[in-house]
């Protein structure tokens, strides 16, 4: 059965689920959903079944985007990691990659949750959530 795990980024660019070394192959766009999303925030929901991500969601609060600017949003996945993982960590979801098309920092932390299977996290396995730093070009381990 799977779980989700949520997060709330102030700003967002990838992330992927991982427990305790990656591998596989392959992504999709679950596509541009959340477009022209405004300072009265919204959800985006991955709720197609047959893609790999389903139940992914990311909700934007009201006044997170600045007044009288939109944005429009693309979820993505990729099996791939873009380096690999840390020793002793196993990759239990996709890779989310989500992209908006304004440069701007959000206002107020946006919260994301990512479905993963809680089969391959194992009782006794602890979830983590890595994100790509843009200003060191790597992966780092977030402070949930």
């Amino acid at each position: 059965m799977g779980r989700h795990i949520r997060y709330g980024f102030a700003l967002v660019i990838w992330c992927s689920l991982l427990v305790a070394c990656g591998g596989g192959g392959g992504g999709g766009v679950a596509g541009d959903v959340g477009v022209g999303i405004d300072s009265n925030g919204g959800e985006i929901q991955v709720l197609d079944t047959s893609i790999p991500i389903y139940g992914t969601k990311i909700i934007i609060p009201k006044d997170a985007i600045p007044p009288g600017q939109s944005i429009n949003i693309s979820i993505k996945y990729s099996k791939l990691l873009s380096e690999p993982a840390p020793n002793s960590v196993i990759q239990s979801s996709n890779v989310i990659i989500l992209e908006k098309d304004k440069s701007f920092s959000f206002a107020k932390p946006v919260t994301v949750s990512i479905p993963y299977n809680d089969n391959i996290v194992g009782p006794n396995g602890v979830p983590l959530v890595f994100y790509w730093d843009v200003n060191y070009k790597k992966s780092r381990l977030s402070r949930c």
